[in-house]
């Protein structure tokens, strides 16, 4: 059984948490990680296949459709499947779809955007809780994994907690808060003052587990988030894309400082609402293991270039469609400067490569992490502004923030506007692969697929087919039995 306590999470991320992010986050310490927004009724329209090629298990919308979600077995005991849903009947068909393939199931309550809130899913929950709740117990009652939700703080402590508290009787393993409204967007400052009111004030704090989402970017981040609230669960999106090898610096940080005293209480209960806006961030001054353990633990970020080779690699492994591979490299990419492999779009906001955004120091909260990071991996750390993803999910998880070093030993090259450039103009996985040097590696996994995949069709009578070594596809699928197929994610 899955237990939420003292882990790091992959929080779930719409077009980027895909499985090559999650396989990438499970290798660089990430102890669960949560797929993508899916939809209960277009989970629920999926035919269950297993893939001979990948050794993956598909889930494969009806009528020879796509590939909704890819089960890969080394995630298979630590993956969370978050579900888009407003009806209870609806939310545990679409969980018992995929039970038996993964480790639990998430709800999602916290989504902002208007795809999730037209249709009464997402942040609309939190408006209406006798629904959301009885979407909870229904999924408690039937579906026989841990069950867990994302929500968003309210105007004020005393909702939030009163909104936990019913949660928490539906019998969740599991809140993850994120610390911002539903009316908050990314460039607004998180309210990280608001987690120790609401830690202390979890009804059933034996057997629910309160996970921190918002604003953790450094090593310090945990630490201090730790030792203020005393939280032992973090859930990370922006800076996991960025560079999934926080989740080791942050293990390391957190397991080499250890509490020395109990985190403070938060302020006595008064009979005045106390407004979540008023609380931001209030840090206290590292002790001096602290201190050694946070500085030690940027040891453990790797170059950003080996990130990119490895995460294209992985993507190459299982059968991401190009597209997909350079949406999510191109988040990933550190600050380049403006307009870096990319046009300015309409509103002159996207630069390097369309994918990364800049903290401004003014705009968003005092530390900027962009910056912070820059300077202590040697990046220039130039500006770049903030985007809003504009498709459903958390739409707050799929904006980037620089977490890469691009030197140091053992580096090969450096990421320039060169290489984002030339991902930009990539018209397949090859082409991206050969942008960060990994082109052999790439063809070694197409030429073991081919092996595995005509193997497959042999075996299902079919004739051996060829292909251009992007997709393990034959021309025809229909000579090949639902079980073998092999469909691309999207």
């Amino acid at each position: 059984m899955l237990d939420y306590r003292n882990m790091l999470i992959l929080a779930p991320m719409v077009r980027v948490g895909t499985v090559p992010m999650r396989l990438l986050a499970l290798r660089y310490g990430a102890d669960i990680v949560y797929s993508p927004e899916l939809i209960d009724k277009r989970l629920m329209n999926t035919t269950r296949v297993e893939n001979p090629t990948l050794g993956t298990v598909d889930f494969v919308v009806a009528n020879n459709g796509p590939v909704c979600l890819r089960v890969h077995p080394r995630e298979r005991d630590r993956l969370v499947v978050q579900i888009g849903t407003a009806e209870p009947a609806l939310a545990v068909k679409a969980a018992l779809k995929v039970a038996q393939d993964v480790a639990g199931i998430d709800v999602n309550c916290g989504c902002p955007k208007h795809f999730s809130i037209q249709g009464g899913m997402g942040a609309a929950l939190l408006s209406d809780p006798e629904r959301l709740c009885a979407i909870l117990e229904a999924l408690v009652k039937s579906v026989p994994l841990p069950i867990s939700c994302k929500i968003r703080i309210l105007d004020t402590v005393e909702n939030t907690l009163a909104l936990i508290h019913r949660i928490e009787d539906t019998g969740v393993k599991a809140i993850a808060v994120h610390c911002r409204t539903k009316q908050e967007r990314p460039q607004d400052p998180g309210h990280w003052d608001v987690f120790q009111h609401l830690v202390r004030g979890l009804k059933y704090p034996d057997r629910t587990v309160l996970i921190a989402n918002g604003d953790m970017f450094t090593p310090d981040d945990f630490v201090q988030l730790r030792a203020q609230a005393g939280i032992t669960s973090f859930m990370l999106a922006r800076a996991a894309y960025s560079n999934p090898s926080v989740f080791t610096a942050a293990k390391f940080a957190l397991s080499h400082s250890p509490l020395t005293s109990e985190p403070p209480l938060p302020p006595p209960p008064t009979t005045t609402p106390v407004p979540v806006k008023s609380l931001t961030r209030t840090d206290r001054p590292p002790t001096h293991a602290e201190q050694s353990a946070i500085a030690n633990a940027w040891m453990h970020v790797v170059p950003i270039a080996q990130i990119l080779r490895e995460y294209v690699l992985l993507a190459a492994e299982t059968d991401m469609p190009y597209q997909n591979a350079k949406y999510t490299v191109m988040q990933m990419f550190p600050p380049l400067g403006k307009n870096a492999g990319t046009k300015a779009g309409e509103n002159g906001k996207r630069t390097a490569g369309g994918g990364g955004v800049v903290m401004k120091r003014t705009k968003r909260f005092k530390r900027n992490p962009g910056l912070i990071l820059s300077e202590q991996s040697g990046l220039g750390g130039e500006d770049r502004e903030e985007e809003e993803e504009e498709e459903g999910g958390d739409g707050d998880e799929t904006e980037s923030v620089e977490i890469g070093v691009s030197g140091g030993v053992g580096k090969v090259f450096e990421v320039t506007k060169e290489h984002a450039a030339r991902v930009t103009a990539a018209k397949s996985m090859r082409d991206i692969c050969v942008v960060f040097g990994v082109e052999e590696e790439y063809g070694a996994i197409v030429e073991s697929r081919n092996r595995v995949s005509n193997s497959a069709l042999q075996d299902a009578g079919a004739p051996d087919s060829k292909h251009d070594g992007e997709f393990p596809y034959v021309p025809n699928p229909t000579f090949i039995p639902d079980g073998k197929r092999v469909i691309t994610e999207t």
